[in-house]
């Protein structure tokens, strides 16, 4: 893809979503993507829970019914396995770090990181189960621990295994960024709660007597996840500080939000009006696509379906999960969705939301370059 491309995208996401999370609605181009199912080595359940700004996608992959999953990556096509049996990966960083679970023994879980070819154990002597579920550039971890009957969030350094609780009541940290800021909930009067926390410091998001709950945080502090309103509809949500925004959905209600990048698009499900099944979605701004658009005809009539998006990093890649069913014959694969470097997108995506004029006094000033 070319480094113009990817650039005029983010920008226009950056734009769009700036107006529409300060409460302004604004028409959005759709983006040009191109589908690839990934291939993971015949296995017949994959899927792909995060993507790194490097492309690095991390998920776990089991070849049949009643075969464990296993921790697993892509990386330029290439389909590894880097955990033992039963574990997942959840979320990478750039430095290539996975972390996610191992199951141990019966509903008991050990908290991993994978890093060149090694394993390293999380988990804390005295908890009976722990998850990790996000690592940063500087290598903090993000997770929970149950040390009794409910879970704590918290946050571990993945070189020395130091582990911080974040919380000393019910709750569980899912993502963290570069600046530490970490994303989850925590339990309010006995709702689940948005919170991030900032060191042990926790800035709760969510509204008395509804539940909310936070799954991905960007740099800016913009974070995403899910609010319920008094009728517990769910809504894929923005905030902005502890304003909320809730997204659209393909009908009413039942949306879900999981990550959101630095030039602010945001990926989820939304329950389709037409089947009632769960539609991988993305959000530019409060605009709302299927991602299903980008499914080839021929895929569709074979069954298959993009259910969830997971991860979108900052060149505009999406990451998920698409299902196939046939005659009750259930597959599973891991997706990527990539940006088509067509300079007619190139020009729609500036021209759709009027920042011509923009880019060239921009390019009068100085001549900036991107890598992808």
């Amino acid at each position: 893809m070319t480094k113009k491309y990817i650039r005029a995208v983010a920008m226009a996401a950056a734009a769009v979503s700036a107006m529409a999370y300060a409460g302004l609605t604004q028409a959005a181009p759709t983006p040009a993507l191109q589908l690839t199912l990934l291939d993971s080595a015949g296995a017949r359940f994959s899927e792909a829970n995060a993507i790194a700004n490097s492309g690095a996608i991390v998920g776990a992959a089991a070849q049949d019914w009643g075969i464990a999953f296993r921790a697993t990556a892509w990386q330029g096509g290439a389909f590894n396995v880097v955990g033992g049996n039963a574990s997942r990966a959840l979320g990478v960083n750039d430095a290539g770090q996975s972390v996610g679970l191992t199951y141990w023994r019966y509903n008991e879980t050990h908290a991993m990181v994978w890093s060149n070819g090694t394993a390293k154990d999380l988990h804390t002597f005295g908890a009976y189960k722990s998850e990790a579920r996000d690592i940063n550039a500087s290598g903090k971890v993000a997770g929970w621990a149950f040390y009794t009957v409910i879970p704590i969030a918290t946050v571990w350094d993945a070189s020395t295994g130091q582990r911080t609780d974040l919380s000393g009541i019910e709750s569980e940290a899912y993502a963290i960024n570069d600046s530490g800021q970490v994303a989850g909930w925590q339990n309010v009067g006995g709702y689940m709660h948005a919170t991030v926390w900032t060191g042990t410091q926790a800035i709760d998001l969510g509204i008395p007597g509804q539940g909310s709950l936070a799954r991905g945080i960007n740099e800016s502090g913009l974070v995403v996840g899910t609010s319920s309103d008094s009728n517990w509809t769910n809504f894929a949500t923005v905030w902005n500080g502890t304003v909320a925004t809730r997204l659209s959905s393909l009908s009413y209600g039942d949306s879900h939000a999981w990550d959101i990048n630095n030039h602010g698009l945001v990926v989820g499900n939304s329950r389709d009006p037409g089947t009632g099944g769960q539609h991988a979605t993305l959000w530019v701004g409060t605009d709302i696509v299927d991602l299903n658009t980008y499914l080839d005809p021929a895929l569709a009539l074979q069954g298959w379906v993009l259910t969830t998006a997971t991860g979108v990093n900052d060149q505009g890649w999406i990451v998920g999960m698409a299902e196939q069913s046939i005659n009750g014959d259930l597959k599973r694969s891991a997706f990527l969705l990539s940006p088509i470097p067509e300079p007619s997108a190139y020009g729609m995506a500036l021209a759709g939301l009027g920042v011509t004029a923009l880019m060239s006094r921009r390019r009068q000033r100085r001549n900036v370059t991107q890598t992808c």
